[in-house]
């Protein structure tokens, strides 16, 4: 699909994105796990990834965010590498943008990935477009 095909340019091109903002595109719960693997596998932090207003429902926000807390993710900028591919912190945060999609439930979303996948989420509500941040 589409979200495939831009990934693949970005990936051949070489650019380092820090966001990717495809606010409304109509991206589903395929297009949502084809983010969350380019994120997890590039080589640079992504910061940010708005997804808002698409068609992405309550399975593929959890296995969004499992995905991107699983693995390891480059350091923010300015942290140095560590011996044997590790990096000073293991934290690099990623704001997610997940609101109004097809999220039925988003609380039951929000327990289901830090109950069962122990993966921590906090809010940021002072934004003009708020979000969870995944604390992976």
């Amino acid at each position: 699909g589409a979200v495939e095909r831009l990934l693949q340019a970005l990936e051949r091109s070489e650019v380092r994105v820090s966001a990717l903002n495809l606010l409304a595109n109509r991206i589903g719960p395929r297009g949502a796990l084809q983010l969350g693997e380019f994120i997890r596998s590039a080589s640079f932090p992504v910061q940010e990834l708005n997804i808002a207003s698409n068609m992405v429902d309550d399975d593929a926000a959890v296995e969004l965010l499992v995905l991107l807390a699983q693995g390891s993710r480059p350091p923010a900028p300015g942290q140095r590498r560590l011996g044997q591919g590790g990096w000073v912190s293991p934290f690099c945060p990623l704001t997610v943008l997940l609101h109004n999609n097809w999220i039925r439930d988003p609380l039951r979303v929000l327990r289901r990935v830090e109950g069962e996948h122990r993966v921590s989420v906090s809010f940021q509500r002072k934004r003009q477009v708020g979000g969870p941040t995944l604390n992976g």
